[in-house]
């Protein structure tokens, strides 16, 4: 919910403050102000002396009210600065008026052939989605929003084949939710394993939030992987940005900074490419590091141009953004077939 929330608050220029990480203390979310004074009533309302304590702490993040409009506050120690917020420069302007246009474009692009499921728009007509076309390598992708993304990649990336894709915004259809534009995606995907079974190559792709462990990869992989019987290729982590990336161009002076070290990207990013590539390896599917392709020497790009920022968000690619990730893919593998070949 939390990364959620942030997500819409960057993409309407909206401040995200987590109430979260201001009560959290040493590990721990504190319940009592002190003997016999609680700061929760019930399940989270605040008592009046717990609104007090909470006032006192979120007074020290915040001195001042200007201080509220300084950005989200991010797991990223430098994202936290209590600063005043900037008068934003003339080029970042310029940037962030791109970048709407940027968000419609690519949303425009990803919901053209319905095959993409927004909540607000859902339909059940997916037959098309799985058509093949018997001159070229027919590939599929299932996932999220970020396997949308990466459809747009593939796409630039090889011209000569026949992408497709069955992605749902927040959820990959692989495993059964209560939310009704996922679920809808997943009874149709359940009863047309037959047309799947028909592709060259599945691939599987979605943001990897969260702590990834066997149970939560069992849950996700484990019955569509045994349904499956075509090569399944799992594109793992990106490198997500612990921040909004126009807000991190804002701390860093603008569009100076091509590209970013480590501590702009999520702490969970490690621990999710290690489990996931072991878990794939040891169920006969293939993974490809995302994480690695997208850096440069050990720096994650974050503008194509200084027009052109990669990720509208914390993570989703723009269209200029997708194109450069198709280049730098093709090198790596030149042709359909290297993808599914084992490193």
């Amino acid at each position: 919910m939390r990364e959620r929330l942030s997500r819409f608050s960057s993409d309407n220029d909206l401040v995200y403050i987590v109430i979260f990480s201001i009560l959290w203390e040493n590990g721990e979310l504190p319940l009592h102000v002190g003997k016999g004074q609680l700061i929760f009533h019930d399940y989270g309302h605040y008592t009046p002396a717990g609104a007090k304590y909470v006032a006192e702490k979120f007074v020290r993040r915040f001195p001042r009210t200007d201080h509220l409009f300084s950005g989200p506050i991010s797991r990223n120690p430098s994202l936290n600065s209590t600063k005043p917020r900037t008068a934003v420069p003339p080029a970042l302007s310029k940037l962030r008026r791109l970048r709407r246009k940027a968000k419609k474009s690519r949303l425009s692009l990803i919901i053209a052939d319905n095959c993409h499921q927004e909540a607000q728009t859902p339909h059940e007509e997916f037959e098309h989605c799985l058509s093949l076309d018997t001159e070229k390598p027919n590939i599929l992708v299932i996932g999220s929003s970020y396997g949308a993304g990466d459809w747009l990649m593939l796409q630039s990336a090889y011209p000569e084949a026949n992408v497709k894709k069955l992605t749902v915004a927040g959820c990959t259809p692989t495993y059964k939710v209560k939310a009704g534009h996922c679920s809808v995606v997943y009874r149709f995907l359940n009863s047309n394993f037959d047309k799947v079974n028909r592709f060259d190559l599945v691939i599987i792709s979605r943001d990897w939030v969260d702590r990834y462990d066997k149970v939560r990869l069992d849950r996700l992989l484990k019955k569509f992987n045994e349904a499956v019987n075509v090569p399944i290729v799992i594109f793992g982590p990106r490198g997500k940005l612990s921040a909004d990336s126009f807000e991190i161009l804002r701390r860093k002076n603008g569009d100076t900074v091509l590209k970013l070290d480590d501590s702009y990207t999520e702490p969970s990013e490690l621990y999710n490419r290690k489990s996931i590539q072991t878990y794939a390896e040891q169920n006969g599917m293939k993974y490809i590091d995302m994480y690695n392709i997208l850096r440069e020497d050990e720096l994650l790009p974050i503008l194509v141009t200084k027009d052109q920022l990669i990720y509208l968000d914390h993570g989703h690619y723009t269209p200029a953004g997708a194109e450069y990730i198709a280049q730098k893919f093709r090198e790596i593998y030149p042709d359909v077939t290297d993808i599914i070949k084992r490193d």
